[in-house]
C-alpha cells in the first residue's frame, strides 16, 4: 500500500462500522490516558503495518456526521533512518538510527486548518551527519578516539494547529 508516497507493507489489523461510527484499530489508544503511553494495547488489536523496517500503527475513530469528526493516533517502532533516507532522501548519506514516535490528530470537517495534534519523534540510538574536517582534525590533535558522528541523539516534540507544526523548546 502506497500513502502519501510512503511505502507500507502487512498491512493488517481491525476495524469496524456501527452506523455512522468507524473504528480503525483499537479506541483504547484513543483513551486519553494513552497519550503517553499505548504499549499495553497488542499489535494484534491495532491496524498495523511495516514501514522503513519498523512498525506502523494506525488506530482511529471517524463520526460520519453531517460534519465528519475524527480522532486518531499513528505510531512508528524502531524505524530504521538509515532505510527511510535511502528510501525518501536521496542523495543524504551518512545518517542512521532508530526511530521511536507518535502523532495524534483530530478535526472537524475537511480542512486542514481546523486540525490540530501533536507528536514526538525520538531518534536513538543515532548517528546524525559529519563533524565538519576541521571539529575531527581536533579530536585527533586531543589524542581523542576520531569520531565523525555530529549527533548521537535526536528528540523533536510539536504540536499541530493552524496548518503548522510548532516545535517545543
Amino acid at each position: 500500500v502506497e500513502v502519501l508516497d510512503y511505502q507500507l507493507t502487512k498491512v493488517q489489523g481491525p476495524y469496524r462500522v456501527d452506523g455512522s461510527r468507524v473504528v480503525i484499530g483499537s479506541e483504547k489508544v484513543l483513551a486519553p490516558a494513552a497519550e503517553q503511553d499505548n504499549r499495553a494495547v497488542p499489535f494484534s488489536e491495532r491496524l498495523t503495518a511495516q514501514v522503513i523496517s519498523g512498525t506502523l500503527t494506525y488506530d482511529a475513530e471517524v463520526l460520519l456526521e453531517e460534519e465528519v469528526r475524527y480522532r486518531s493516533r499513528l505510531t512508528l517502532v524502531n524505524g530504521k533512518l538509515e532505510d527511510y533516507a535511502r528510501r525518501y532522501l536521496p542523495g543524504t548519506r551518512n545518517l542512521s538510527g532508530v526511530m521511536n514516535g507518535w502523532l495524534t490528530l483530530a478535526g472537524r470537517g475537511v480542512e486542514t486548518h481546523r486540525m490540530t495534534g501533536a507528536g514526538q519523534l525520538r531518534i536513538s540510538p543515532a548517528a546524525l551527519y559529519e563533524l565538519p574536517i576541521m571539529a575531527q582534525i581536533f579530536q585527533v590533535l586531543s589524542l581523542g578516539q576520531p569520531d565523525r558522528t555530529a549527533f548521537r541523539f535526536a528528540f523533536l516534540d510539536f504540536d499541530i494547529a493552524n496548518d503548522q507544526f510548532v516545535f517545543k523548546d
